[in-house]
């Protein structure tokens, strides 16, 4: 992978004071151009891709699935052949993986920003202090993507070099012989953009047009908000309290690229998409000195998240799954969604801190949001009444839709624990220890909390710093983060689930289907870094990342039975000289 980013900042200030009052406004502009190159060689075996397999840990069964399916695997029926069968995966089976496609992946993107902000402010006697301002945000976002998978590739021993790699899943699997690097890139001298060029530049296929064209997206938002903000000290106690009101015009443009078998349909087309929203967010502050040392706050306020530019840019596309047995046909739909609402959230906190006189801090910390409008991306079956766009397709029985949708209600209570602690000669440590629980309508969405949060997190730390060198040691647990719902309609997995316990059912069309979460759990992450100032402008350091080796997976309703992804890591360490101008 070769990664490139340019950034551009220019910004522009002016102030002006008076006894009791400044006045302050600005203009800034930044663009930045990020291009990426990402080749990749995909091993597989007898048509069926290598994509995870922890397994129960009490009776490991290692698992490969076909490419694009989640598995689940019964010994009575299973799915696909697993690692328990020698005669397929043994050191004298056919289980050998060979390398059958190369994929190129190609992004040009670049977003633009341009602000213009002014504020006023006025002190009055008694120590109460008003501010106004208003700011006008305009972002101009474009996404070229080229992706391209070319199958076919033959490796033999004439035309390679071959290693052999016994140590996966820590000596349990013999994956037998695969090519070197240096005799793949012979074979396949060209880099990822030229490779894809002479595939798009050819005759492309369906599969590689749409995957070409699907995430290219522009995306034009202007954000205009006017605030008010009311601070006064009352001895000890300094309330702040205001008001703002934003407006949000957005207009989104993509592609719909079906791979349907119907000329009507399949031909890639543009979409648009267009969004204007305003609302009021009001806030109240309060800081209690309750000594010189330890503080009590207070806060509470209405905040809002925009959803983001790829899940708001209308571009969708389509491809038919086949029953082999019966003929029945399923339309798989990927979209965005323009329709998507902010969310909207009223955030309560309350904390206390305390100072230490050698240095350092504890502090302990409760808060609860309550969410409207929340955001997930869900996959559910929809009846086909719905789209008359397919109605031409042979024996449709249903269109699976995976889009981001908005959720109703939900809420997020938590508390927080924090502490830091100088220790003198040039050390801290400090750890700081979150938890959250979520009440969540698992009828409506499947899902027991909130997608990208994690019922805890951990951190903990050690630092150094004494003349021109500082090191920093830090370890991250962040449990398990909920992406997605994953939903199966087909009556096998369905009475598998609910035999198991496992997931939410869910009559959409009449017929039951089984909503379950995909969760990340990410890796325990032990990570440093180090710097040295040579002199006052040049420093060299180093970082270095997943020391302890761990690797993230991605399990089914956090059940370790069922893995959708497991991807083995190493440690990567990163070094050079930083210079300040």
């Amino acid at each position: 992978q070769d990664e490139t980013e340019r950034i551009l900042r220019v910004q522009l200030e002016a102030v002006h004071r008076w006894s009791d009052a400044l006045l302050d406004y600005s203009f800034s502009y930044g663009r930045a151009r990020r291009d990426l190159e990402n080749d990749t060689f995909i091993f597989t075996t007898d048509d069926v891709q290598l994509r995870a397999g922890l397994g129960d840990p009490l009776r490991p069964v290692f698992d490969v699935i076909r490419p694009g399916e989640f598995f689940y695997n019964t010994n009575a029926n299973p799915r696909v052949p697993n690692f328990d069968d020698p005669a397929f995966y043994g050191p004298s089976g056919a289980g050998f993986f060979n390398i059958t496609e190369r994929r190129a992946e190609v992004i040009d993107a670049e977003d633009e920003i341009r602000t213009l902000a002014a504020n006023y402010r006025k002190q009055f006697d008694g120590g109460l202090v008003v501010k106004v301002g208003a700011k006008l945000r305009q972002q101009d976002k474009v996404n070229a993507r080229d992706f391209v998978i070319n199958p076919g590739f033959v490796f033999s021993a004439a035309n390679s070099e071959f290693e052999r790699q016994d140590g996966f899943f820590n000596g349990r699997q013999d994956l037998g012989f695969y090519p070197t690097y240096a005799s793949l890139f012979r074979q396949n001298p060209s880099t990822a953009r030229q490779f894809a060029a002479s595939v798009l530049g050819g005759t492309p296929s369906a599969d590689n047009r749409r995957d070409s064209i699907i995430q290219d997206l522009e995306a034009a938002e202007d954000v205009l908000g006017l605030y008010a903000q009311v601070s006064k000290t009352l001895g000890r106690l300094t309330l702040l309290g205001g008001v703002r009101w934003e407006q949000t015009d957005s207009d989104y443009r993509g592609f719909t690229a079906d791979v349907t078998g119907n000329p009507a349909i399949d031909t890639p087309r543009a979409v648009r998409g267009a969004r204007t929203y305003d609302g009021f967010y009001p806030s109240l502050h309060a800081n209690l000195s309750l000594t010189d040392r330890t503080l009590l706050r207070f806060a509470v306020g209405r905040t809002l998240a925009r959803p983001e530019f790829q899940d708001l840019t209308p571009s969708s596309f389509a491809t038919l799954g086949v029953d082999s047995d019966s003929g029945a046909t399923v339309v798989n739909l990927q979209r965005g969604n323009a329709e998507l609402n902010p969310t909207q959230s009223v955030n309560y906190d309350l904390s206390l801190e305390h100072y230490l006189a050698d240095g350092g801090v504890v502090s302990a910390a409760v808060f609860h949001k309550e969410l409207s409008n929340w955001i997930y991306r869900s996959s559910f079956l929809a009846p086909v009444a719905d789209f008359p766009e397919y109605a031409a397709i042979p024996n449709l029985t249903g269109v699976r839709v995976a889009s981001t949708l908005n959720g109703d209600k939900a809420s997020v209570t938590g508390f927080e624990l924090n502490a830091e602690k100088s220790l003198g000669a040039g050390f801290s440590v400090g750890a700081n220890y979150t938890r959250l629980s979520f009440d969540v309508d698992r009828e409506q969405t499947g899902l027991d909390r909130v997608p990208g949060q994690s019922d805890r997190l951990f951190r903990a730390f050690v630092s150094y710093e004494a003349g021109p060198f500082t090191a920093r040691l830090s370890y991250r647990d962040s449990g398990s983060i909920l992406d997605s719902q994953v939903s199966f309609s087909d009556s096998a997995a369905v009475a598998y689930f609910q035999g198991l316990g496992l997931g939410q059912i869910t009559r959409p069309n009449g017929s039951p289907v089984v909503n379950l979460g995909l969760y990340e759990q990410s890796p325990e992450a032990l990570d440093l870094f180090a710097e040295y100032a040579i002199t006052k402008n040049l420093r060299f350091f180093v970082q270095g990342s997943n020391l302890l080796r761990e690797n993230p997976l991605a399990t089914l309703e956090n059940d370790r039975r069922f893995v959708e992804k497991y991807e083995y890591r190493s440690w990567s360490a990163v070094f050079g000289l930083r210079a300040n101008f």
